[in-house]
């Protein structure tokens, strides 16, 4: 009885943790202005995500190329390569266009964890743009309260993009679970029994 109820207290713990790593890891992100995003990053770019492929050599890292439409700061070309950690890429949908803070001064590029890298919407390439300008009207926004500033056909088309994204994210999330359970089942038994066994090691 007892060692079936740690096996499941177990296999509970292990999906749990491993379900929520992605949520913790951008938990600490409070967000900064938008000028000062734009001041501590050494490249900005409009640009259209046109690839998307994992490292096999390294799992945990992804690698994307974006058709730029036009560089807002920093490095001046037409294709741009960003790395990105294993999580953080997918915020990212290939053949959807984005204004994209990056690092760095040779390709690939990098992006910082917390950093937020808005849909390229008109209203916010514009502002943007306008950030060399000491006094420009946008540098106070915080850079998680873009959205509110979208024009009403833009926050429309938003929250189609967002449901979208949610459709994705949650197919991502089953997976992941169906993955977590297959790695989380065995490891609880194998703790039940190693539990068992110490037990009736203790009993002789």
């Amino acid at each position: 009885m007892k060692t079936g109820l740690l096996i499941i207290i177990g296999t509970s713990v292990i999906a749990f943790v491993m379900f929520m790593m992605p949520v913790f890891s951008f938990a600490d992100c409070g967000g900064s202005t938008l000028q000062s995003h734009y001041d501590s990053t050494d490249n900005v770019f409009h640009g259209t995500l046109i690839s998307k492929q994992h490292d096999p050599d390294r799992p945990h890292n992804t690698t994307m190329i974006f058709d730029v439409q036009k560089s807002l700061k920093g490095m001046d070309s037409k294709s741009i390569t960003v790395k990105f950690n294993e999580g953080y890429d997918k915020k990212f949908e290939q053949g959807y266009e984005y204004v994209v803070f990056a690092q760095g001064t040779e390709q690939p590029l990098e992006i910082e964890l917390c950093g937020r890298q808005p849909y390229a919407f008109a209203t916010i390439v514009s502002m943007v743009s306008q950030l060399d300008d000491p006094d420009n009207s946008f540098g106070h926004i915080l850079e998680y309260d873009l959205d509110d500033h979208l024009t009403e056909p833009e926050k429309m088309q938003l929250e189609g993009l967002d449901e979208n994204f949610a459709k994705e994210r949650q197919k991502e999330r089953d997976r992941l679970f169906g993955q977590i359970m297959l790695i989380g089942i065995p490891a609880a038994i194998v703790i039940g029994v190693a539990i068992m066994w110490v037990k009736t090691m203790r009993t002789k």
